[in-house]
């Protein structure tokens, strides 16, 4: 009889590599992988060499804007040299269908009116194996031009369950098909620095989101300052 409360344990580089809960992400993004870098064309921007490096060779959680529908997608092929566990609604999972291919690519499903210790678990075990997290934390889609809703605080919680730096991630919106999709990673956010002992009460978490939030709009501000002007 298998233990419940067995702690699940950290993967070393080789165990995360050969993870064969993944196999069916990898053999999609495998086979999809040209056709959908044709599409995306990617074109990445980071604020710093040290962001980039480390970006690259570690797993942690990470925190976008959410522009449309298509946004998980975007980040699966932007990042297709990560392994992502994209945080979902549940509505995503409300066919037997959609249920079998989310939980497929190991999605973690949210319900945003009952959040369920759960949901923070599977975000825990996804990083101790040695992958990647990539959450929405306006929670929905912002349909004003140019405009980041106010962040929830469960990426904090979650950030600090799983013991894990965030990495804010800005999409730039994409206004017609044939435009290159370009995406600006920040700097690490590092929440286990700002919290006491690995704690924060409900107050502190909402505070930490908002500068989040801020560090996000830096980005957005970034590209439109430093990027946009000279790519028109």
């Amino acid at each position: 009889m298998k233990n419940k409360n067995k702690k699940p344990k950290k993967f070393n580089r080789f165990q995360a590599l050969f993870d064969i809960k993944w196999w069916f992400y990898d053999f999609v993004k495998i086979t999809g992988f040209i056709p959908a870098i044709l599409y995306y064309r990617p074109k990445y921007y980071y604020l710093n060499k040290a962001s980039k490096k480390e970006f690259k060779r570690n797993n942690f959680v990470i925190a976008s804007n959410h522009n449309s529908l298509k946004d998980p997608l975007t980040m699966l092929v932007m990042f297709y040299f990560k392994r992502l566990g994209i945080v979902g609604t549940k509505e995503l999972f409300n066919t037997k269908f959609k249920n079998a291919l989310f939980t497929g690519f190991n999605c973690i499903k949210i319900d945003k009116e009952n959040v369920s210790m759960s949901t923070f678990k599977q975000v825990n075990n996804t990083i101790l194996r040695g992958h990647n997290v990539v959450i929405f934390p306006e929670g929905t889609i912002a349909h004003e031009k140019d405009y980041i809703a106010e962040f929830k605080s469960g990426v904090i919680f979650m950030a600090l369950m799983a013991k894990s730096a965030i990495y804010p991630v800005y999409i730039v919106k994409r206004h017609h098909w044939y435009e290159r999709q370009r995406i600006v990673i920040g700097e690490k956010f590092d929440v286990l620095s700002m919290a006491n002992n690995g704690k924060m009460n409900s107050s502190e978490m909402e505070q930490c989101a908002s500068k989040l939030r801020d560090k996000m709009i830096e980005l957005e501000n970034y590209y439109l300052n430093n990027i946009k002007k000279n790519t028109i």
